[in-house]
């Protein structure tokens, strides 16, 4: 940028007395015709009438209107009111090297003019509808005289552009409007002074821009875009915050952005394109509140910033999904306010990074820390959603991670050079509901007691001041942990117990009787990280043989698959969690979640979740960071999550409901499966939890649906897939309370087309096509041995239907005389009708029929059974299985 503008005290008297003049209206009119000897701005008798403005008071208005086309040269420093180069002429106009001033308006619309080389002043607005305005690499200034405002209209081309104050030097706003067009090639240079300026319309800019003044006000009206578009993006920033605010920026470049000093913005920084960013100390203030940032989540199209910080009494809003690259800093003056948002915070340079608020609460959705620079927080800020750290060391004291219905902060993967030191605060969402037990761990802090739940959970704990008296005046302990060894429940927990990270415990969670309303539990600690071991044991007795209770160590969902990958041949590859709400344990193998749906055990075990797994032997669990899960949503919930898994196997269910209770069990088939019970596919059931009030002991009266096999129970029984007969697999159901319940199969499409599956009832000798929908039976609540039979057939042929439209014309079907088929055919048709069993066993007389359309009874003496019936005519052969009942 040049700085030879008003180079001594007489020019700026002469461009003070064009002004005034102007103003007053004494102005005079040259138009050019060329007709001197030479091409020179200053011959007489290139000007009509023969008579020249000279080089210029600063009042002659200037026309080139095509009464002449030649050619016009600067031959010295013109300084004239107005210059017009209207249609019509077809010349060039060049400014040479002069230092020439245009204290009013400049039009082009025909023609060409050549800026000068040197400094071209304009005062006035510049049009541009026509014609070619050539950039010589020279100076242009902008003199924005006391409250005007300048209106830049057309595509101009500009190498450099000084913006600065015109005199008289008072302190009404300065407006320049850029419109959309034009663009500043090299250096745009905002002076400022101590004056208020403000930008409005956009300017392209393809290199730098610089940001001088002092003023510190926020204009009226100040909207402009400063578009940097070109292969670089410098801006020089201010001395000090809040000079020379700016509307809005945006940074769209095939190359290199670098800031320095102070950028003051009271609109949107948009960043949608860059090629690298280059590091310093610079600071990007933001004012109001509507300053925005709005980016993508790529390395070209996140926003960069060597330090932020949002001015007092300034909102700074985050576009959804934005990520924001810091170098520095990050800070709140006083009343300034980090809206709530679903944007990126990355952390990635080399030196100490800090988190400050002058006052009150930071709030930010997710960090990530990279580079090899620490992370600290100085004050107090919630995480909404997560924070990882890839590099470097955060000191994470300070920090509390919230938690709602709809999102829970976490502390994601830790990995390559990253570390956490400090004291978190870490909410656990407990959502309402049915008042029941909970299995509960520290939520992934350790230093905990379980003083740290009694202010927030009520509990009946012994050391307490409530002691281990329920509000009834009954003997209640409310919470109780798990012996491996004996597989029985503890209840020698004190308030003072401390709460050992990967452990679970049982709580009776509530508000009230019945039903309770949400509990957001608070506590502080220091954040476990790191590969986590917990210890297993076979040990134990009964059916609970085996049966550990642990918890989630970190302050993160994690997989449960990952972990039973890491961890072969410890645990059989199942895992248990209690819920309340459906008032059972829930199970998870392989995939498959039992009951399904919400509520149920998954793969991903949330942040502060007790869990069951059944070990095979004495060992240590590993769990490592990796472990985590990349997520953490209102879908993964504590104690009600779901989730899906890939290559599952061909899975049915069969879902229990009556007197308000539901359960469900899953038939998975798989060809990694046996009859025996299989690691990784299978879960057996669990019946009990720890009494309630006035029952102490175990509880076992649930409403629950199984499948048994081999003295077994399981909540998830996988099988081989049946391809030579049938399977036949018995069925418990117990209920809490005897009436009428319903079996409801779902899934029945995961079986291959045409299988048949039945529900036969023991009691009543009813057996139950589930193809044709739900069973209703009444219970008693003494059942406890299986009362029902799943037989699911073998895939021979086509497979069963009982509903039997084998063909538009033929059809087979059961009723009180039994099986028929239905012929319709449309001429006469000769028929072959068999039949025999899954073994190819004929089971009947070969029926021959020729009819055009009828009924032909089979006269099957099979009972309860497949059978296979063909029908063959000339033209097709039909097959099809069908299950014969008893009817």
């Amino acid at each position: 940028m040049k700085t030879n503008y008003f180079k001594n005290s007489a020019k700026k008297l002469a461009f003070i007395f064009t002004l005034t003049y102007c103003s007053l209206g004494f102005s005079q009119t040259f138009t050019w015709n060329g007709g001197g000897a030479d091409n020179n701005f200053s011959t007489a008798g290139n000007w009509v009438g023969g008579i020249g403005p000279g080089f210029g008071t600063g009042v002659e208005d200037i026309i080139f209107d095509g009464t002449g086309t030649k050619n016009c040269d600067f031959d010295a420093d013109v300084n004239v009111n107005k210059l017009s180069i209207n249609a019509g002429y077809t010349g060039v106009v060049d400014a040479k090297a002069t230092n020439s001033t245009f204290a009013g308006v400049f039009t082009l619309a025909a023609g060409t003019f050549i800026s000068s080389s040197n400094t071209l002043i304009f005062g006035g607005n510049l049009t541009k509808t026509g014609g070619t305005f050539t950039d010589n690499s020279g100076d242009v200034e902008i003199d924005i005289g006391s409250g005007t405002t300048i209106t830049i209209s057309g595509a101009f081309t500009f190498y450099d552009m000084h913006v600065k104050d015109a005199t008289p030097l008072t302190a009404a706003l300065r407006t320049l409007d850029f419109s959309a067009s034009s663009t500043v090639t090299n250096d745009l240079f905002l002076a400022g002074g101590t004056r208020p300026f403000a930008y409005k319309g956009t300017i392209s800019l393809s290199n730098q821009l610089d940001i001088q003044g002092s003023n510190t006000s926020v204009p009226a009206g100040n909207t402009g875009i400063f578009n940097f578009n070109g292969a670089s993006a410098t801006i020089v920033g201010a001395s000090a915050a809040g000079r020379n605010k700016l509307g809005n920026i945006t940074i769209n470049t095939t190359g290199a952005v670098a800031l320095s000093g102070h950028i003051s913005l009271v609109g949107t920084w948009l960043n949608t394109n860059i090629s690298s960013f280059t590091t310093g100390t610079s600071t990007t203030n933001f004012y109001t509140s509507s300053a925005l940032i709005t980016s993508g989540n790529t390395s070209s199209t996140r926003a960069y910033f060597d330090n932020i910080n949002i001015q007092t009494g300034a909102t700074l809003n985050v576009t959804a999904g934005s990520f924001i690259d810091i170098n520095g800093n990050f800070a709140r003056t006083t009343t300034g306010v980090f809206a709530v948002n679903t944007g990126l915070l990355m952390f990635t340079g080399s030196g100490a990074h800090i988190v400050s608020g002058a006052t009150g609460v930071t709030t930010m959705n997710a960090i990530e820390k990279s580079g090899t620079g620490s992370l600290s927080f100085s004050n107090a800020t919630n995480l909404t959603d997560s924070i990882r750290i890839t590099g470097g060391a955060v000191t994470i004291t300070n920090v509390t991670l919230k938690s709602t219905s709809a999102l829970k902060a976490r502390i994601a993967e830790i990995s390559g050079t990253g570390s956490i030191s400090g004291s978190v605060k870490v909410e656990t969402y407990i959502p309402g509901g049915t008042t029941d037990w909970a299995v509960l761990g520290g939520s992934g802090v350790s230093g905990l007691t379980f003083n740290s739940w009694y202010p927030t959970i009520p509990m009946a704990i012994e050391g307490s001041a409530t002691g281990v008296t329920s509000a009834g005046g009954k003997y209640f302990e409310s919470v109780q942990g798990w012996t491996e060894s004996t597989s029985q429940y503890d209840t020698t927990i004190l308030v003072t117990t401390a709460i050992t990270k990967g452990v679970g415990y049982w709580l009776y969670v509530g508000t009230a009787l019945g039903v309770t309303g949400a509990i957001t539990t608070t506590v502080t600690g220091t954040p476990v990280s790191g590969a986590q071991s917990l210890p297993v044991t076979s040990a134990g007795a009964g059916a609970n043989k085996g049966s550990c209770l642990l918890a989630n160590p970190y302050a993160s969902p994690i997989s449960w698959d990952k972990i039973v990958a890491n961890n072969a041949g410890l645990t059989d590859g199942s895992i248990y969690i209690y819920n309340a709400d459906l008032g059972l344990t829930t199970s998870y193998a392989g995939g498959v979640s039992v009951p399904g749906g919400a509520g149920s055990a998954t793969t991903t075990i949330p942040m502060g979740q007790g869990f069951y797994v059944n070990a095979l032997g004495a060992g240590n669990l590993a769990i490592a960071e990796s472990d985590k899960v990349a997520y953490n949503t209102s879908a993964d919930p504590l104690l009600k999550n779901t989730a899906t898994a890939a290559a599952i196997g061909n899975v049915i269910r069969l879902n229990l409901a009556g007197g308000g209770y539901t359960d469900g069990t899953a038939i998975r088939f798989h060809g990694s499966a046996t009859t025996a019970f299989d690691n990784n596919l299978d879960a057996t059931k669990y019946w009990d939890s720890p009494g309630y009030i006035g029952y102490p002991g175990v509880w076992t009266a649930r409403t629950t649906i199984s499948t048994k096999s081999l003295n077994k129970d399981y909540s998830i029984n996988s099988l081989p897939y049946a391809t030579l007969g049938n399977v036949i697999i018995p069925v418990l159901v117990k209920v809490y309370a005897s009436g009428s319940h319903t079996i409801t199969p779902v899934g029945l499409n995961n079986l291959a087309a045409g299988t048949c599956a039945t529900l036969k009832d023991k009691v009543t000798g009813t057996i139950h096509d589930l193809f044709t929908g739900p069973y209703v039976f009444n219970i008693n609540d003494t059942t406890a041995a299986p009362r029902f039979e799943l037989t699911i057939c073998g895939n021979i042929v086509a497979g069963v239907n009982n509903v039997n439209t084998v063909a538009e014309n033929v059809l087979i079907k059961q009723d009180k005389n039994g099986v028929y088929v239905d012929l319709s055919f449309e001429k006469n048709t000769k028929a072959i009708i068999s039949a025999s069993n899954i073994l190819g066993q004929e089971i009947m007389i070969t029926k021959n029929v020729e009819c055009v359309s009828d009924r032909v009874y089979l006269n099957l003496s099979a009972k309860e059974q497949i059978v296979v019936i063909k029908v063959i005519t000339p033209d097709k052969n039909y097959a099809q299985k069908f299950f014969v009942s008893q009817n």
